[in-house]
């Protein structure tokens, strides 16, 4: 028997055996498949087109009004709707809630056609929450049925700087009892104004975790303390009406005292690291610190916040040249017990020239000497949240 005859055979077999099993998919196979077996590319005809529903990119405020939203390509609007919602974070469900949402307008942006725009009828409320629900098709035909919360634009965000850090979590014996100091970041205020909106992040957990600020008032000269504590910690943020309500370590009755809290696998600052004080919408960067301990790598991907940092200008050496290599970061190497911090050293200078000469305020920058890691102030057990900042370097002994 030769190979021809083998390959007559097996053909023979398929069509007596599993036709009759098979029924339409073999009567299909019949039609497409020629007798000597051979299954040409030609014979098979594939769909052509774009079949991938549009992809939602980004979403800013843009002012009391307007929420846009960055596409992944061109869509039309169907619908849209926004709506408060409430602390549960479930959209308004009530009948006389319902008729009171706002359907948005759309506009196109001419210069932008990935950008969709959507007019409110009335002003957002600073700090509060919303929720946009809208149906969006590409021209294709392909649909996305999206809902994007976001917070009521704020017009009235203060400027601020960062005025002391301490990074790391300490514990310290007190009267025969573990105390626990946990990492935190200071804010010192410029203006008046309200907090919703401004954030805090650093490179090591960029993504991850970013700490954003409550709708709070605050009012120039303030100091404004975010705790970084574990979760489950039951620590009580304060309001602009009750300085004195938080209890925990660190805390003062003349400052603002606020309480982030990360589970145990989060780190929000890292031994060597880039913090970010910045406007969460627009991602305005209003001030920056950068430091490093000289054993430990930087081990981030920390390239796309010092390139921002760079392109503003905001981060200088003592020559006054804008520096963001890390050897122009602050050093903490001696930074090992509770009683040191990093420490802002000119809060009085600049809040003098952001009130009398603001056209000298801006643009904005820091330069690496006025930092210093400083050590306690005479007569406090350790560093200076809500305080006026230690001037004491640290001296290594």
């Amino acid at each position: 028997m030769n190979k021809k005859f083998f390959a007559q055979k097996f053909c023979e077999l398929t069509l007596k055996v599993f036709l009759p099993a098979t029924g339409i998919t073999a009567a299909v196979m019949a039609a497409v498949v020629p007798f000597s077996c051979k299954s040409p590319v030609e014979a098979l005809n594939f769909l052509e087109g774009d079949f991938s529903a549009p992809v939602l990119e980004s979403v800013s405020v843009q002012d009391e009004n307007t929420i846009s939203l960055v596409m992944s390509k061109e869509v039309n609007v169907q619908e849209a709707l926004v709506s408060p919602i409430d602390s549960q974070e479930t959209a308004v469900s009530t009948e006389e809630e319902k008729a009171q949402e706002p359907a948005a307008s759309v506009f196109e942006n001419e210069s932008d056609t990935y950008t969709v725009s959507f007019t409110l009828p009335t002003p957002m409320e600073t700090g509060r929450l919303y929720s946009l629900r809208a149906i969006l098709q590409d021209r294709q035909g392909n649909t996305l049925t999206l809902t994007v919360p976001f917070t009521g634009y704020n017009n009235r965000m203060p400027y601020a700087v960062l005025s002391e850090i301490r990074h790391t979590k300490f514990t310290k014996t007190v009267s025969g009892q573990t105390v626990a100091y946990y990492p935190f970041v200071e804010l010192y205020m410029l203006q008046d104004g309200n907090l919703s909106g401004m954030e805090l992040a650093a490179a090591s957990s960029a993504g991850t975790f970013t700490v954003k600020l409550p709708p709070i008032e605050v009012h120039r000269g303030q100091y404004v303390t975010v705790h970084i504590c574990p979760q489950g910690a039951a620590l009580q943020s304060e309001t602009e009406d009750s300085l004195s309500a938080a209890s925990g370590t660190d805390t003062c009755s003349t400052a603002l005292d606020l309480y982030a809290e990360t589970d145990e696998n989060t780190k929000f600052l890292a031994t060597s690291d880039v913090l970010l004080l910045r406007d969460s919408n627009s991602g305005k960067i209003f001030d920056a610190l950068l430091y490093y301990k000289s054993t430990k790598t930087m081990r981030y991907p920390y390239e796309d916040v010092l390139s921002q940092i760079q392109e503003e200008n905001i981060w200088l050496n003592k020559e006054g040249e804008c520096d963001c290599s890390i050897e122009n970061a602050v050093c903490i190497d001696a930074y090992t017990t509770v009683n040191r911090s990093l420490s802002r050293q000119n809060n009085a200078q600049l809040l003098e020239t952001f009130t009398n000469n603001p056209e000298e305020f801006f643009p904005f920058s820091t330069r690496i000497d006025q930092w210093l890691l400083t050590d306690k102030v005479k007569n406090t057990s350790s560093s200076t949240p809500g305080f006026a900042n230690s001037t004491n370097p640290y001296v290594k002994k």
